[in-house]
């Protein structure tokens, strides 16, 4: 249990961290880069308007993930737990945007 308190915690402070880094890099309330903002890309996302914390969490989730999945060390299955906790951390915010959908 510990652990996991410590695990989430750390992914949280992650999470600010790059959010906070992203936020610096992005123009205020535009998706991040690579997140498509209507069909083919372009144009208007009301979605991501409407929830722009989740989106961006989505993406600095990926992003992290694909960090993680490069990385030459696995510190003793630590990484593949952590990505397996990101992985169940984007169904949680996927599925989290389709209940606002409904």
């Amino acid at each position: 249990m510990k652990k996991t308190l410590a695990f989430v915690t750390a992914l949280a402070l992650i999470i600010g961290i790059a959010s906070a880094a992203e936020a610096q890099t992005e123009p205020s309330g535009q998706a991040p880069s690579g997140t498509m903002t209507g069909p083919g890309g372009g144009g208007h996302n009301e979605a991501y308007e409407r929830h722009p914390e989740i989106h961006r969490a989505i993406h600095v989730l990926e992003r992290a993930k694909d960090d993680l999945q490069q990385a030459a060390h696995d510190y003793q299955g630590h990484r593949t737990k952590a990505i397996s906790d990101i992985d169940a951390a984007l169904t949680e915010l996927h599925e989290a945007l389709q209940v606002d959908e409904k």
